[in-house]
């Protein structure tokens, strides 16, 4: 029954620009409550120029556009554009290409209300559900994706975002370093100005985990081009009371 509701919510006129992706296997939610599914923009059908050898609509054709075989017909052109300012280096996007023409936005279908709700959105596109269900976590790196592709620091703003509904605040910006959502997905575990600190999903309310601590948890022993770099936590102890934080010799709790 689900199936068939979720079927008729996507083609209700007000989603017509949008399809169900069957690149993203749905999921169920632990409690049943929602199907988790992926909703992708509908091709567009154009008549190619018969003067013209297609290549961005052919998946993996920039990959092999100097590939020919001999005897090949080389008299139509073959052109790929980039511009000067794309987010992504020519490289990346060639060897994303694929991943590119299947991705889909993350959507929660909720039968118990016959409703569906977009988790992710174009600009905060990176959505994943943490444990619960109650919480989702998103990261809209679009401001810092091409200095992160030139420098090699990938930053990101962090998003929490209400399963329920939809709604979405700002709880990080500019983070470097993973965000660890707990056990029971009430809270994240990420590292800023030296520190590890703990973030409610709920309320945004944050606390520092290792201000008080005699020790540090900065990695001093890498060389790569990132300030005070953490050492990776060992992770949230089981239920989510506690983390387990290491400072290269002593695992703290």
């Amino acid at each position: 029954r689900a199936g068939r509701e979720l079927v008729a919510y996507v083609a209700s006129p007000a989603d017509s620009g949008l399809t169900v992706s069957a690149e993203r296997v749905p999921s169920w939610a632990r409690d049943l409550s929602a199907l988790y599914f992926g909703m992708a923009p509908k091709a567009k059908r154009t008549s190619p120029r018969p003067d013209v050898r297609p290549m961005a609509g052919v998946p993996g054709a920039m990959q092999q556009a100097g590939a020919r075989a001999v005897g090949a017909d080389d008299s139509l052109p073959s052109l790929v554009i980039w511009h000067g300012k794309d987010p992504r280096i020519q490289a990346q996007q060639q060897v994303q290409e694929n991943r590119d023409k299947g991705f889909s936005y993350l959507w929660a279908y909720r039968p118990a209300e016959q409703r569906a709700v977009a988790l992710a959105t174009e600009s905060v596109s990176n959505v994943t559900v943490v444990p619960g269900d109650r919480w989702a976590v998103g990261n809209d790196v679009r401001q810092y994706e091409r200095q992160g592709n030139l420098d090699g620091i990938n930053r990101r703003d962090v998003w929490i975002i209400d399963t329920r509904t939809g709604e979405r605040k700002l709880a990080l910006s500019a983070q470097e370093w993973p965000a660890i959502p707990s056990p029971d997905g009430s809270r994240l575990l990420f590292f800023d100005d030296g520190h590890y600190w703990s973030l409610a999903m709920a309320t945004g309310e944050r606390k520092n985990l290792t201000g008080d601590m005699p020790v540090s948890f900065v990695n001093t022993e890498d060389d790569h081009n990132r300030d005070r770099p953490p050492v990776f936590p060992v992770g949230w102890a089981r239920g989510g009371g506690s983390v387990l934080l290491s400072d290269r010799w002593d695992v703290w709790n």
